[in-house]
């Protein structure tokens, strides 16, 4: 009896940490942190690795709760204007560089942009190639308060 009194106390905290219904706080029910889980996915699906993810550190203006990591991938967010993204690039010979853009509605619907950029360094030079793009899609469920995530599309190569 005392197990099952524990369990339903319970249930209402487990339940509301599966739910998309912020902007704000941090963790998987941020709105941003929900369409990087779902971008990641999205790459395990193909044939891309990707060990960090490098973030353009302008989600700052969407948001400053974004997640360090998904599954094993490493969030890296790069500070612009202090050189960072060329330190790297003269470390690597090339990454693929992200831009995290802020929640629109369209049609009813909610997304969440990705844009990654091809990244490299030529004589001295920062070039930033763009191949394609991606965005999370989301619907709001009036009842429950809280966005749901309808599916992840990319376009280009």
């Amino acid at each position: 009896m005392v197990k099952l009194l524990t369990l339903l106390l319970l249930i209402p905290f487990l339940t509301v940490g599966q739910s998309i219904n912020s902007t704000e706080v941090k963790g998987q029910s941020n709105i941003y942190n929900n369409a990087l889980i779902q971008y990641v996915k999205h790459l395990e699906k193909s044939t891309v690795k990707c060990d960090t993810l490098y973030l353009s550190n302008q989600p700052e203006v969407v948001t400053d709760s974004l997640m360090t990591k998904v599954g094993n991938t490493v969030i890296k967010i790069v500070k612009e204007s202090e050189g960072e993204l060329s330190e790297i690039l003269n470390r690597n010979d090339g990454i693929i560089y992200h831009y995290l853009f802020p929640l629109k509605f369209h049609n009813g619907q909610f997304d969440v942009s990705i844009l990654p950029l091809g990244a490299k360094k030529e004589k001295g030079e920062i070039r930033l190639i763009n191949s394609g793009g991606g965005r999370a899609i989301y619907s709001f469920d009036q009842q429950k308060k809280q966005f749901k995530f309808i599916k992840y599309e990319s376009w280009g190569i």
